[in-house]
């Protein structure tokens, strides 16, 4: 069976008409900013999976590497294997798979050292059957997110779970470095939240203890998402995971108080210029009518590169050569292709448009649109858009 991924085989165009800008340079401040407020002792993992939530690894790794990160988390095996090919020279960078990696795939994870998520003994064992050399492993609980996990949600388990864990433990071939829980509502803001946030604080402390009290020695705890690194300094053990605001997204309260700016921007470029006559309606089901003679741009973006068609009626920059000029998209965004009305602007064929990215509103705005979060937006951008680094 063969397996392809898609726009695998495009190639590199210094001139594409659709791109997504990368400023490396606010990712590093970024990581800086957040790691410089880390208590002593305490290391900060760059979560970079799905490319870097859009952004690319490309371009993102290698940055967060030069600002000082070693720690790095993805998703996958796949990830990890792009992201150590990224990396390739970089001997002393920690590489964690967050979530499930096939069996059948244990001796890469030996093979390129990186440490594998285990969350239950009889992945453990299978895990341990199937290495060849050693594999590095971080033992996962549920505190409360209930996803992945040994369970940890209730006293009533405890004895049970640190039973598991200690067999985890004498299992050959698996060395455990690692442990760690993620926080369900960290982010809200609420008291509901917080309380529970704490509570699932206790709960990870419950097992930890009970393994010390076994001689058991986890080595790295980490608990901490990007809300809990910024909004429950207390919680962040010997290590915490940047997400979505190293890439200065995710809650603007957030993002506030840690002070990080946003990475992308995604910009296209006007391919063509018309006019849309009294009475005359524009793209599939002229769900936009001209009521007066009316310029329209098309631009070469639309659902098929994560420009979905939610976005209707969005405000968008054109910048003229008089200037930066706000204005509307009409009609329904198609697969590959949109269009918005520039009467007036003294808008050209050539002239540049950013979507959204430079301050927070625009992307907000978007997501606001989706009924969605920033997170989706930018996660689903195509790839079949070039990421280029800004200069």
């Amino acid at each position: 069976m063969d397996f392809w991924r898609p726009y695998e085989n495009l190639p590199n165009l210094e001139s594409e008409k659709t791109r997504i800008e990368i400023d490396s340079g606010v990712l590093a401040e970024n990581y800086q900013k957040l790691t410089a407020k880390l208590p002593g002792g305490c290391v900060g993992f760059s979560v970079v999976k799905a490319d870097a939530y859009g952004h690319t690894n490309g371009i993102c790794a290698p940055a967060l590497y030069r600002a000082g990160c070693r720690h790095f988390a993805v998703s996958s095996v796949s990830e990890a294997l792009a992201l150590r090919k990224i990396l390739h020279d970089r001997k002393n960078v920690t590489i964690l798979i967050l979530g499930f990696t096939p069996i059948s795939y244990a001796g890469l994870l030996s093979l390129e050292n990186i440490t594998q998520c285990v969350y239950s003994l009889d992945y453990a064992k299978a895990l341990s059957n199937a290495a060849k050399g050693e594999i590095r492993i971080h033992l996962k609980l549920n505190t409360g997110m209930n996803r992945l996990g040994f369970d940890a949600t209730d006293p009533s388990v405890l004895d049970k779970t640190v039973s598991e864990l200690s067999e985890v433990f004498s299992l050959p071939h698996l060395n455990v470095t690692g442990m760690f829980a993620h926080f369900a509502r960290a982010d809200e803001f609420t008291k509901e939240g917080d309380d529970f946030t704490r509570l699932q604080f206790d709960r990870f402390q419950a097992v930890d203890n009970a393994l010390k009290e076994k001689g058991l020695d986890v080595k790295f705890r980490h608990v901490s998402n990007s809300a809990a690194a910024i909004r429950f300094p207390e919680f962040s053990m010997d290590g915490v995971r940047f997400g979505i605001v190293l890439y200065g997204g995710g809650d603007k309260r957030l993002t506030d108080l840690a002070d990080t700016k946003p990475v992308m921007r995604l910009w296209t470029r006007i391919s063509y210029i018309h006019t849309l006559h009294p009475g005359e309606g524009v793209g599939y089901g002229s769900t936009y009518t001209a009521e007066t003679e009316r310029t329209l741009a098309t631009m070469p973006i639309g659902y098929a590169d994560g420009f979905i068609r939610a976005y209707k009626d969005s405000i968008v920059t054109v910048y003229t050569k008089s200037g930066e000029k706000k204005v509307p998209l009409v009609g329904r965004i198609c697969m590959d292709q949109c269009m918005a009305d520039v009467t007036g602007i003294g808008a050209g064929e050539g002239d540049d448009v950013l979507l959204f990215g430079g301050d927070r509103a625009s992307l907000d705005e978007l997501a606001k649109k989706a009924n969605t979060i920033d997170y989706e937006c930018i996660c689903l951008l195509s790839s079949r858009i070039p990421r280029v680094e800004k200069e």
